[in-house]
């Protein structure tokens, strides 16, 4: 394992852990327990798989088709490009850590806490501007801000959040070493 990408792994599981730490604070003011949130049932499990396929194929013809004839796309597809060399030599164990405590820490604080207060519009719009790291990435926020719409939605209609948290998961997991094989 390189430094730098024990590094990059380490500032990601740290960071997303002080997000989790927020949102259970969070929660705990304003009374809203986001692990109450969570329930393990298959039907919600099946659910979050089809749901990830869904969300993995999207992202997939976005990046491999749409960015050939749509501006927009073409834009998330440069920030894809810059954010894979950043993975370049993550491990699978890396991608895993990642992929779990970023999509659970980011569900937990952005669907279990932010949403449960302030609503959809208001919770997917804070999430794709966190995926906003300079003027290049705000297409790639607004992309987010969609995924965060999705998410949402799922956890609307299931009432579970372990479905969005799933789907975030396996999406980050899966989205790793795609980035990695994209890049070569």
């Amino acid at each position: 394992m390189q430094a730098g990408q024990y590094n990059l792994t380490k500032v990601i599981v740290l960071t997303e852990s002080f997000l989790f730490v927020v949102a259970l604070i969070w929660g705990y003011y304003i009374k809203i327990n986001p692990l109450a949130l969570i329930s393990f049932n298959l039907n919600d499990i099946l659910l979050a798989l089809a749901a990830c396929l869904l969300l993995i194929t999207t992202n997939f013809i976005s990046i491999r088709y749409l960015s050939k004839y749509i501006k927009f796309f073409k834009i998330i597809k440069k920030s894809f490009i810059k954010l894979s060399t950043a993975f370049q030599n993550i491990s699978w164990y890396q991608a895993i850590m990642i992929g779990i405590f970023s999509g659970a820490a980011e569900e937990i604080f952005f669907r279990g806490v932010m949403q449960q207060q302030f609503g959809i519009i208001f919770a997917s719009l804070v999430f794709g501007l966190f995926h906003v790291s300079d003027k290049k990435t705000v297409n790639y926020g607004i992309y987010t801000m969609l995924a965060g719409f999705y998410l949402g939605g799922l956890y609307l209609l299931t009432g579970n959040l372990l479905v969005p948290l799933l789907v975030h998961i396996i999406n980050n997991i899966l989205a790793i070493p795609y980035m990695k094989h994209y890049n070569k």
